[in-house]
């Protein structure tokens, strides 16, 4: 039984290494949302009932739905990381967006503007603009160690299941890829997970949800916190140079 588990461990990464990880960046049809519609967040993994921390972690979580040149549509998950309306999620969910429009867990729809990424790293900011978030979530100052129960919560397949919560550990707490670390995880994930936040048993963001390897076994990869809040810390320098620029009597 081992042999045959390790043929399958070796058959997955060699197809991640001849094909690369598979971004998890949703690409089906466009869905139109012709009205606001509360959607209740669906539970991949059984965690009932659901304690009131994981609902606010659900709450605080968005659909992505962005438009690019020719009219692409795509769509990706993210994260109130504050009560400005900061979102976090993925670089590849807001590269070459002309649009970014945010859906909350209530199905209510607002823009999202001034995209932030770097191309070092896969991820990204972008400013929420509507009502201030009723949750948001903290990213860890802390790394994510080997064997931690983690969940994954975003929109696999874009809107429709929007909210989705699934379950697993850190198999891995540096997987390198193309010169890039990443934390390794079996928690389920699909196209339209990107720039979902992988979230520790303390409700903290341990990771972004990247990419994987669609080989029959949940082999998933997250962008590590401590890249997280060096990006973090770009992004405000970005807004801050911003600032100056475009209020220079305002400068100290």
């Amino acid at each position: 039984m081992k042999s045959v588990l390790s043929v399958v461990a070796i058959c997955a990464l060699a197809y991640g290494g001849i094909f690369g990880l598979a971004v998890y960046c949703d690409h089906s049809e466009p869905l139109v949302v012709k009205s606001p519609v509360a959607i209740e967040p669906m539970v991949m993994t059984v965690l009932l009932p659901l304690p009131p921390t994981l609902v606010e972690q659900v709450q605080a979580t968005v659909t992505l739905k962005c438009v690019g040149e020719g009219n692409r549509e795509w769509s990706g998950s993210g994260i109130f990381i504050d009560d400005y309306g900061t979102i976090l999620t993925a670089r590849h969910v807001l590269e070459g967006a002309v649009v970014v429009m945010a859906i909350l867990q209530d199905g209510t729809i607002h823009p999202a503007v001034d995209p932030y990424f770097l191309p070092a790293v896969d991820v990204g900011f972008c400013k929420f603009v509507g009502p201030q978030p009723k949750s948001f979530l903290k990213i860890s100052e802390a790394p994510a160690a080997l064997g931690d129960t983690v969940r994954v919560i975003g929109s696999p397949m874009g809107l429709i299941f929007a909210g989705s919560v699934s379950q697993g550990i850190v198999s891995c707490v540096m997987r390198m890829h193309d010169g890039i670390e990443y934390i390794q995880i079996d928690a389920s994930a699909i196209p339209g997970n990107s720039g979902g936040p992988v979230v520790n048993q303390k409700g903290e963001i341990v990771g972004v949800l990247v990419a994987g390897i669609q080989a029959g076994i949940e082999i998933n990869f997250a962008v590590p916190a401590n890249q997280v809040r060096a990006m973090l810390r770009c992004y405000e320098a970005h807004k801050n140079l911003k600032a100056v620029l475009w209020h220079p009597k305002h400068q100290n």
